[in-house]
């Protein structure tokens, strides 16, 4: 008989499911939003704000930045930087894409296969060809690894949108893609390059859920571990980036051009009073003979320090106690 605790373990373990990245549009609509970019800034990098208002987007919510993943998931944009710092630019391929390149045709198709995600079910229906739809949800739901598999929510959406983006690149299972020109097939997706050792970045649904990217220091099958996380993290959410700056963590350079304050000796006709507190030395130096309006100026402005003085230290002003 299930207990209460049982169905609560259970509830969590439903809420914790995820599906793997994937877009969140077709190519046709990426390719259609990338010329909205570069219809505006060209190749320029431009801040991620700016990129989703132009995108049609007012704030930086969860589905604009699944927009920008997408478009970076095809290839069409490069995307640097984390969270509000991050910046996108359209890129080379999307440039190409935008002003009808002569191989436009031949750079759409590796677009279409370039998510991580396409590629793992083309390469697994390559003899065979993509089945029914029914078939096809079974596969993604229930027969692919731990961490990789698809959310009954999730399904259907990614179903019609891959049918979608291989109908309008002319991609068939089996097509052999290259990249125009270069006679080699496309670069690896990062994430299947993740190594113990590498700099990762977990991407989760289009949003970077590290402040900084962070180092693996394990691997289990389908998850990474890094050593500020208790539990792993799926492989098929990890994106490989670049190390942190080597400088980091090294003492700073002395700076040339500081000059460090001299203290000014008291000349003639000037009297320095000085006390010692538990916090530090407290010094004044002031003329020696001072008339009466600048006595008063004085206590005005000796007053003002303690006032701050008392703020600072929480207690209530002479005017309050």
């Amino acid at each position: 008989m299930a207990t209460n605790e049982d169905a609560d373990t259970n509830d969590v373990k439903r809420k914790r499911q995820r599906s793997p990245n994937h877009p969140s549009i077709n190519l046709r609509d990426a390719i259609e939003k990338t010329g909205e970019l570069h219809g505006k800034y060209g190749t320029h990098p431009v801040p991620i704000k700016k990129a989703c208002e132009t995108l049609g987007y007012s704030t930086l919510n969860s589905t604009a930045m699944q927009c920008v993943a997408a478009l970076s998931a095809y290839g069409l944009v490069d995307a640097t930087g984390s969270k509000d710092e991050r910046k996108v630019a359209v890129s080379a391929e999307g440039d190409r894409i935008t002003r009808k390149a002569p191989d436009r045709d031949a750079l759409i198709k590796a677009a279409a296969v370039r998510p991580a995600v396409h590629g793992e079910v083309l390469e697994h229906y390559r003899k065979t060809g993509l089945p029914h739809d029914d078939v096809l949800r079974q596969y993604l739901v229930w027969e692919r690894t731990d961490g990789a598999r698809f959310t009954e929510d999730a399904v259907d959406g990614f179903i019609t949108r891959l049918r979608e983006t291989l109908g309008y690149a002319g991609v068939s299972v089996g097509d052999t893609i290259r990249d125009s020109g270069s006679g080699e097939t496309p670069a690896k997706n990062k994430r299947t390059e993740v190594a113990i050792g590498s700099f990762i970045q977990w991407v989760s649904q289009g949003v970077e859920q590290f402040r900084v990217p962070l180092q693996v220091v394990g691997i289990d099958g389908d998850f990474a571990f890094v050593k500020e996380s208790q539990t792993g993290i799926p492989m098929s959410e990890l994106e490989l980036v670049d190390p942190p700056d080597a400088q980091e963590g090294k003492s700073p350079p002395r700076n040339p051009f500081f000059k460090p304050v001299q203290e000014v000796l008291p000349k003639d006709g000037t009297v320095k009073e000085q006390t010692t507190l538990d916090e530090g030395p407290v010094l004044l130096q002031c003329p020696e003979e001072l008339s009466e309006d600048s006595v008063r100026d004085l206590e005005y402005w000796v007053r003002g320090i303690l006032r701050k003085a008392r703020r600072r230290a929480g207690m209530p002003l002479e005017d309050d106690a």
